[in-house]
């Protein structure tokens, strides 16, 4: 409870300190949609790598959410944490660091451009 008033304190420093010194140009720079259409397009297409990632995070997502058994009442979805000996041993963090591990194991490619 000591630490609400100093946050609430700073959250009005942060906010004028924002509004007064940083803002004063807004009026004066506007972006339309066709800004953000430009930028899109210029992204090009995901690359092996983009999607690398996307599938893990996904998987990712989709691991935590079926980890635990899931009562829907009528019936009872087992999680996948239920093949192990003990579940109790893999929780949600289990999958986070199985995740970050793929993103640093899996190699999509050789670039030839890096000289070491």
């Amino acid at each position: 409870m000591i630490g609400y008033p100093i946050a609430v304190t700073f959250l009005i420093v942060c906010y004028i300190v924002l509004s007064k010194y940083f803002m004063k140009h807004l009026n004066s720079f506007e972006i339309g949609r066709e800004y953000f259409r430009e930028q899109y397009k210029k992204l090009g297409k995901m690359g092996p790598e983009e999607k690398w990632v996307f599938g893990i995070f996904i998987s990712c997502i989709l691991l935590w959410f079926s980890r635990a058994d899931i009562d829907l009442g009528v019936f009872k979805i087992h999680g996948w944490a239920n093949l192990f000996k003990v579940p109790k041993f893999v929780d949600d963090s289990f999958v986070a660091l199985t995740a970050a591990m793929l993103l640093f194991l899996i190699q999509v490619r050789v670039r030839k451009e890096v000289p070491f």
